[in-house]
């Protein structure tokens, strides 16, 4: 067990690190190699969500082999499960279930169930009824398990599915999308799948689809619809890169503390681009050049922090920015936030205690500076991984007196792998507690 606090003496981060790799881009990359009967994943973010993954591969019958200790090699050709029933908990990440259900509806041995099963009471309350549906829609069945031990019920349609036109139902889960190319592309499906409702968060989308470019698969989506073109020359070998996300989580610090610093692997996205707007609007400078993220912050200001969440899991580095740097925070847009595990209503009853009043709405949060902070508050990282992440920013932060103390820090590398070694590498000078 792992304790660590805020340092007393709050010095600027600095310095040059790469960015971790990302566990959504691992996720995607293993059941996509999967579906075209194996390859390799290299860089790998060694997750919760990844182990979860390749245990679930591993029931199915395909052949994992870790090769180094961040490079995955999949063989999953004669898929030829004996058992009849698979029973895969998701933890606390409810991105996972699309992902799940889409690739077993088209990958599992026809007439076999996948139980998906969670291990947090709030998941009961959210709304898989878009998954649902758009399973049927794609030719599969699926129903509600409706308690914990069995969230949902998958049956698998291996070598079933119909090749005519598929149709999907997305809400505020990205994932199903995902999910919905992962099936297709199992099934050997071409044509545009047809989206029943806007199809949300398109930044965060295009980051993940990086996963199918890579492999020469081609994504191409619209307003309504969206579709996935194989091509001869498809490849088998995938390196696992960062996304926006990765680069916020230590961008935030790094602005917090008025540093300056070079993040490396980042892309040039959509995704991107709103982080990189973010820390303007606070007076940082900001530079994204060659895949490299230049970054100073030495001059940066409490200014109002208003921003339109481009993807669910930025919510968490934007918010603890705002926190961190005493500013009113607004963010819209957050109702895919309780798809990546997180429950913003839980958050608050910490952060006011940094001397914060929070408004959370569905798709809405906001804050503002209120009361006098405590001078010392103390978050079980084992209870709420997410939460650490959001506090981070503030426990590096100049501005914020009180003392924070991270209880088993060590499960963020159960989420967020590597992300605790580059805060080192920077400078961040915890204390450790015994």
């Amino acid at each position: 067990m792992l304790k660590l606090v805020s340092p007393k003496s709050k010095q600027p981060l600095q310095g040059e690190v790469k960015l971790p790799p990302s566990p959504h881009f691992s996720v995607m990359s293993i059941l996509t190699l999967a579906t075209i009967d194996g390859g390799t994943a290299i860089n790998v973010a060694r997750s919760f969500h990844v182990e979860t993954t390749t245990f679930l591969l591993k029931r199915l019958g395909c052949k994992l082999d870790w090769i180094a200790t961040d490079k995955l090699i999949v063989e999953c050709g004669n898929v030829d499960s004996s058992l009849k029933r698979h029973v895969i908990s998701v933890g606390c990440y409810p991105w996972l279930i699309p992902l799940f259900t889409m690739f077993y509806t088209a990958k599992g041995n026809a007439s076999s169930l996948l139980v998906l099963r969670g291990e947090c009471d709030w998941m009961l309350k959210l709304n898989f009824r878009d998954v649902l549906e758009s399973v049927g829609f794609i030719g599969g069945r699926a129903w509600f398990g409706e308690k914990l031990s069995s969230l949902l019920i998958v049956e698998g349609f291996r070598g079933c599915l119909p090749t005519s036109l598929w149709r999907i139902v997305v809400g505020d889960n990205i994932y199903t999308v995902l999910g919905t190319i992962i099936a297709a592309i199992a099934a050997g499906y071409t044509r545009p799948v047809l989206v029943r409702g806007t199809i949300p968060y398109t930044p965060w989308l295009r980051e993940l689809v990086d996963v199918f470019n890579s492999l020469n698969l081609q994504f191409f989506i619209e307003t309504n619809r969206f579709s996935i073109q194989t091509t001869s020359k498809t490849k088998r070998e995938i390196i696992v890169g960062s996304t926006c996300f990765e680069a916020a989580l230590l961008a935030a610090p790094i602005a917090a503390s008025r540093g300056r610093a070079k993040l490396i692997g980042i892309t040039n996205s959509e995704c991107t681009a709103s982080l990189t707007y973010i820390l303007k609007s606070i007076g940082c400078e900001v530079e994204v050049r060659e895949g490299t993220l230049i970054l100073n912050c030495e001059n940066r200001e409490a200014r109002n922090l208003i921003a339109k969440t481009v993807a669910p899991p930025l919510v968490l580095p934007y918010l603890g920015l705002g926190v961190a740097i005493k500013a009113d925070t607004t963010l819209s847009e957050t109702s895919g936030l309780v798809y990546e595990g997180v429950q913003l209503g839980k958050f608050t009853s910490i952060l006011e205690k940094l001397g914060f009043a929070f408004i959370v709405e569905r798709d809405r949060i906001a804050s503002v500076v209120s009361e006098e902070p405590h001078k010392r508050i103390v978050v079980d990282c084992g209870r709420s991984p997410e939460l650490c992440l959001t506090l981070i920013p503030s426990a590096l932060s100049p501005d914020i007196e009180t003392e924070i103390v991270f209880d088993n820090i060590e499960t963020l590398e159960s989420i967020t792998p590597g992300l605790l070694e580059a805060l080192w590498s920077l400078g961040a000078l915890f204390k450790q507690l015994s």
